[in-house]
């Protein structure tokens, strides 16, 4: 079964991108083709040097680069939204593949299960 993970919100503002990496996680443990997309701002998740506030959510932006020790090897970043927010590919915490919105269409539309943060 092919799932993906979309991830549209910020570090931080909610409990979204701890759910997300948990469920990615959990998915490829059970050996569906796991895949996620960061959307909208869901790419800050990325961004290296990031500090939670103390108390709220913990940090778990970094655990994201553990998706491949997961074999999920299809991350990907949507590049509109990373220059609207004016991240680079170098200003992330980890190598993704970086697509345009075409691609994000044919993506959503390959999947089995589409799960959105």
């Amino acid at each position: 079964m092919k799932v993906l993970y979309i991830i549209t919100q910020s570090p931080y503002a909610t409990a979204a991108g701890f759910e997300a990496l948990d469920a990615a996680m959990i998915g490829a443990s059970f050996e569906a083709d796991v895949s996620v997309l960061f959307l909208h701002d869901g790419v800050y998740q990325l961004r290296t040097e990031q500090h939670g506030r103390p108390g709220l959510f913990k940090q778990v932006t970094k655990a994201f680069a553990a998706l491949p020790d997961f074999d999920v090897e299809n991350v990907c970043a949507h590049k509109a939204s990373l220059v609207a927010r004016g991240l680079s590919e170098e200003s992330l915490l980890m190598p993704v593949k970086t697509i345009n919105e075409g691609q994000v269409a044919t993506m959503i539309a390959r999947q089995d299960r589409v799960f959105t943060f």
